[in-house]
């Protein structure tokens, strides 16, 4: 996957790959990352997010609505809680951040925006403590088919917010990456002045673990001692938020190859007592 950066006036985003074209990314994704491409096996959708929305139903609603209607609910109450914005929209990547994109026009309902209820059971996973990176942000959901990125800078006017977009097709392990790029850019490095750079402490020793010293080698039947993927000798940045995803998603994979690759207990114990204070999974 190419890291390409869209600059527009205040605007800078580093996505995953190409909007309209297969990529190396696109193989990287399913042999490296997921290792499947049926990703609603790997996170099941469930009703665990049910507490978000205990309070916002009567027995009444209950009988009335369907469960997916209901999952949904409790996901919009759950960001809500944590200051989240989740925003449907039917533009692609490239079309949200030219100028005209109208958000009276461009919004779509959460319902009508496949896989949203994926993204919900993963970002379930992620503690209150590491969620504070995202408060004030907007996590946009598209119906196109492309690459999800992080959005690291406001743009201008009422274009877009801070946060990430996800687009088609929803997986557990893509969209914790996207919010490792926010962990990463706002909360350890504090990029653009970003005001939940609430990791910053963790900056020194995360620079020191998470540095590329090697060139990415696309015919590469594996990844390198001390990296979870081919794709994390891309760039720290990239290195970062593939470790983040295996931590919360395969973290039984991430102890695995650990046994084998002892270089990758610097990258776990990091995550695990620099961000997730001592929460494993």
């Amino acid at each position: 996957m190419n890291l390409l950066v869209i600059i527009v006036p205040a605007v800078l985003i580093f996505t995953a790959g190409s909007i309209t074209e297969s990529t190396f990314w696109d193989l990287m994704f399913i042999t490296d990352f997921e290792k499947t491409s049926d990703f609603s096996k790997i996170v099941p959708i469930s009703t665990s997010g049910s507490d978000y929305a205990s309070s916002s139903f009567s027995t009444e609603d209950l009988k009335m609505q369907s469960p997916n209607e209901l999952l949904l609910a409790n996901f919009e109450n759950w960001a809500k809680k944590h200051n989240i914005s989740l925003i449907g929209t039917n533009k692609n990547v490239k079309q949200l951040f030219k100028p005209g994109w109208d958000p009276d026009k461009d919004v779509v309902k959460l319902k009508d925006v496949p896989g949203v209820l994926i993204a919900a059971e993963a970002l379930y996973k992620i503690p209150d403590n590491v969620l504070e990176v995202m408060a004030g942000k907007t996590i946009y959901f598209s119906t196109q088919k492309g690459r999800s990125i992080a959005v690291f800078t406001s743009g201008s006017g009422d274009h877009h917010n801070r946060g990430f977009i996800i687009e088609q097709n929803v997986s557990a392990g893509g969209v914790i990456h996207e919010l490792g790029h926010i962990v990463d850019g706002h909360g350890i490095q504090g990029l653009y002045r970003d005001k939940q750079n609430i990791f910053s402490y963790a900056k020194e020793e995360r620079d020191k673990i998470f540095e590329v010293t090697l060139e990415l080698q696309p015919n590469a039947t594996g990844p390198p001692p001390g990296y979870i993927t081919r794709y994390s000798t891309y760039s720290d940045l990239e290195n970062f938020a593939d470790h983040f995803a295996y931590y919360v998603i395969y973290p039984d994979v991430f102890r695995d190859r650990m046994k084998n690759d002892p270089l990758l207990v610097d990258e776990y114990e990091f995550l695990r007592d620099f961000v997730f204070n001592g929460k494993e999974y």
